[in-house]
């Protein structure tokens, strides 16, 4: 009770924090992440009885991070809660709000990721193949399936489609990473197919500017586009296959083939070349290792 008390008065890092958040920005989710660890370390910094920022020491951060781990924080959260804080001492020191920056020497844990299997370009083809053309609902299942292979589009980027955002050409991404992502073949085929064919079907009198419908003309929900690949990957006995297994099958083919890892950052919607290098789980060397080598081969022929 006593803790309780001593957090309700003191809120002397809430109006930083505030102001770190807004001035960040970035996509909902991150938001969130941070503001939660930053809560979470006010409670902590409160009940030590820190009352103002330079009060706080590296000890401090420690003695957080251990408490963390006390409280059987899972590993991921564990890393994104520290990074978190990390950040907004960077800057607050950045800002001049601290002079002596105590999260400099503030070690991240980074929790072992396990190598995850990647489709093979076959299995991919397998997947596409499975949804029946016959039906409307077929047919926008695999121009959905196409377009992700094609783009390496995100679940959440793929359901805000709009109609106005699809070309033969190309679909246009709108948010926070908007990009222009051109389509292969494959995917302008059964894409238009979908428009010409089977979307005005699923429409009925319905109105919506979503590109992508369910058979009521409704938007497609996150639930409704995981069974779409559920319900196929098991059909091509590829067992629970999610989107993301997708989007990566696409980031992994494209630099497996030559494509310079700059446009693969590009067209994934990633930060840099650090997050590239992570999400493919490989070094930077490997990262350019097959563009090197199809310049080489290009220059030989």
């Amino acid at each position: 009770m006593e803790n309780q008390q001593t957090v309700s008065h003191h809120t002397w890092l809430a109006p930083l924090a505030a102001e770190y958040l807004d001035a960040q920005g970035g996509s909902p989710k991150t938001a969130v992440i941070r503001r939660q660890a930053l809560k979470h370390l006010q409670r902590f910094l409160d009940a030590q009885g820190r009352e103002r920022l330079p009060d706080v020491t590296a000890a401090d951060l420690e003695a957080w991070r251990l408490d963390l781990i006390q409280r059987n924080f899972a590993s991921a959260s564990l890393e994104v809660f520290c990074r978190s804080v990390r950040q907004f001492f960077h800057w607050l020191e950045q800002g001049q709000r601290v002079f002596i920056n105590p999260a400099a020497g503030f070690i991240v844990p980074r929790p072992p990721r396990p190598l995850l299997p990647v489709l093979s370009p076959e299995q991919v083809q397998r997947l596409v193949s499975q949804p029946d053309q016959a039906t409307a609902t077929g047919i926008r299942d695999r121009a959905l399936l196409a377009l992700v292979y094609a783009t390496g589009i995100t679940a959440r980027e793929l359901r805000a489609l709009q109609c106005q955002d699809a070309s033969r050409e190309a679909v246009k991404v709108r948010g926070h990473k908007p990009r222009t992502l051109p389509l292969d073949a494959p995917a302008a085929d059964a894409l238009a197919r979908y428009l010409d064919q089977a979307r005005p079907k699923l429409l009925g009198e319905n109105k919506t500017p979503a590109l992508w419908l369910t058979n009521r003309g409704e938007a497609l929900t996150h639930e409704a586009l995981q069974q779409v690949f559920s319900r196929h990957s098991k059909t091509a006995g590829l067992g629970y296959i999610t989107a993301a297994a997708v989007r990566r099958a696409c980031a992994v083919h494209r630099w497996q083939g030559g494509t310079h890892p700059l446009e693969l950052q590009l067209l994934l919607g990633h930060a840099g070349l650090r997050t590239l290098c992570q999400y493919l789980r490989v070094t930077t060397t490997e990262l350019f290792k097959p563009y090197k080598e199809a310049r080489h081969e290009t220059a030989i022929a």
